[in-house]
């Protein structure tokens, strides 16, 4: 198993701001806004150092401590609002405060974190290992782990399928395929991935079923194997063939048996006329001899 040097978030390895806002600085400002911003710098870096090396606990501060970088962009730049909105997340949450409410806060100051620790967690959960997220080798690997697909098929479809009908298992397929996509950062797939769920949807409502609308989405059929989709189109042509070429010969065999009609010497006509057989007197004259013909009476 390789580990990545860096931690993946979302497709990228983790940066640090303040040094690509440093190496900004020295291409775009001149040197007597450098020194002012410099000054202002060294003032605000020991807060800085001690956010990043606190682990993050969740929304509510009570999950487990995951290390992130600087990935996850702030909404302000201003220092005291960071500092008191770090503070409420990982303190704990305040009893007058409503629980969504921090919830929605903590997704909108620290986008990706949500979504980054259910994949930690389905990856965890979907282990053999069971390797803990607090461990070293989960901190160096990736921190957006193709993980969803995979807890969808290995744990949470096992436990519940018979309790899941098939709209909510094609649901739940495609919300869990959607992450695999985002973690790794392929988002384009992603947006074709919900755009033809949602054209399914669409066609759902005009024929009231999915006999068609299954056909539009991107994610396996239910009864998808091995074989992929043209494998499977040529294996049943191929039967539709064999079940024509059966037909045929059993109606060629059944018009022989129809066509065949017994005469009262024992001869059977065919659908040519031609007569085949004859009386044991008649052997050796061929097979195109004539019927005999009845004698009659002779006249008074």
């Amino acid at each position: 198993m390789t580990i990545a040097e860096e931690p993946v978030w979302f497709g990228r390895a983790e940066a640090d701001d303040s040094e690509e806002e440093e190496d900004s600085e020295e291409t775009e400002e001149d040197q007597r806004e450098k020194k002012k911003k410099d000054k202002k710098a060294k003032a605000s870096k020991p807060s800085q150092k001690r956010r990043k090396k606190k682990a993050d606990r969740g929304p509510f501060g009570a999950g487990r401590k995951v290390s992130y970088g600087t990935e996850a962009p702030k909404r302000d730049s201003s220092d005291s609002y960071e500092d008191s909105e770090e503070s409420s997340f990982q303190a704990g949450v305040p009893e007058k405060r409503s629980q969504q409410l921090v919830l929605m806060e903590y997704a909108d100051q620290k986008p990706g974190r949500l979504a980054a620790r259910l994949l930690q967690k389905m990856a965890q959960l979907a282990s053999r290992s069971g390797t803990p997220l607090n461990s070293a080798l989960a901190a160096k690997a990736t921190k957006t782990p193709q993980a969803a697909v995979q807890y969808y098929l290995t744990v949470l479809y096992p436990q519940h399928k018979e309790k899941m009908p098939l709209r909510l298992q094609r649901e739940l397929r495609t919300l869990s395929q959607a992450l695999d996509y985002l973690g790794p950062g392929e988002p384009e797939r992603c947006a074709d991935l919900i755009a033809q769920r949602l054209k399914a949807l669409e066609l759902t409502i005009h024929d009231q079923g999915w006999s068609r609308a299954q056909f539009l989405e991107l994610i396996p059929l239910e009864s998808a194997g091995l074989a992929d989709a043209e494998e499977q189109r040529m294996a049943s042509k191929e039967q539709l063939m064999e079940a024509k070429m059966r037909k045929w010969l059993q109606g060629q065999r059944g018009a022989a048996k129809n066509d065949a009609v017994a005469t009262e010497d024992g001869r059977a006509l065919t659908g040519k006329g031609k007569w085949k057989g004859g009386r044991k007197g008649d052997r050796g004259k061929g097979k195109g001899a004539d019927p005999p013909s009845k004698e009659k009476a002779p006249v008074a």
